[in-house]
């Protein structure tokens, strides 16, 4: 006599956290006593996810606030809980913002040869590691961050 094994089945994403729109994220099944082929089938909340029907998800179409789960049926001999539902995975899903810089100059306007001019850079949507390169790289151009 065998006993009856419980059947559970786990997920997580890749990246895992919050993501921008449009990044592709896969999520992957990890199955207990699933058997030699369980079968899966994913959801977002509770409205199933048309041909997901293997161990892993990718999708680059997520939105803000998609509750992605699974569930796996087990053909294990002397299994219970099958199928079973996985944890679920609530995506944060950032917009794309436009990044873009505008450049002022100090003194402005008309100047005389040898004058030193200074080139402030105001980035928009730079991000945490906004890095401004010379546009001509033949002279020298100080960047003010």
């Amino acid at each position: 006599m065998n006993p009856n094994l419980p059947a559970s089945v786990s997920i997580a994403a890749s990246p895992a956290g919050a993501i921008c729109a449009g990044t592709s994220v896969t999520f992957t099944a990890t199955p207990t006593n699933g058997g030699a082929a369980p079968t899966y089938q994913w959801y977002n909340g509770a409205a199933l996810i048309p041909g997901a029907t293997s161990a892993t998800y990718i999708s680059a179409a997520l939105a803000n606030g998609d509750d992605i789960n699974v569930q796996m049926t087990s053909n294990a001999p002397c299994v219970s809980g099958s199928p079973a539902a996985s944890n679920n995975i609530t995506m944060t899903v950032n917009p794309n913002v436009p990044a873009s810089v505008s450049i002022a100059a100090s003194p402005a306007g008309a100047i005389c040869a040898g004058t030193s001019v200074t080139f402030t850079a105001t980035p928009t949507n730079g991000g945490p590691a906004l890095v401004l390169l010379p546009v001509l790289p033949e002279r020298s151009v100080q960047v003010l961050l």
